[in-house]
């Protein structure tokens, strides 16, 4: 992803290509997370509900008072099944 800002507790993620499920991912970030997770296609998180066909990966800011900047990435795959 590009640089996301994020609020104190705040969600953020990135999505996979059309046609791609979700393999792994993570996130790079100069403040704490409080949650890193694979997003299913039809699951529903705070900020986004991921599409019927829709993979990817999400993270949480961790309750410190302050938010920051993160890089969330998602690693996909061609066909195949998601985690």
């Amino acid at each position: 992803s590009s640089t996301l800002s994020y609020s104190d507790t705040g969600w953020g993620g990135w999505s996979c290509p059309a046609g791609t499920v979700v393999t792994g991912g993570g996130f790079a970030a100069s403040a704490p997370m409080a949650a890193s997770a694979p997003a299913d296609a039809g699951t529903a998180w705070p900020h986004h509900t991921f599409g019927a066909h829709e993979y990817g990966w999400v993270a949480q800011s961790a309750p410190d008072g302050a938010g920051g900047p993160a890089t969330v990435y998602a690693v996909c795959a061609e066909g195949g099944a998601a985690p």
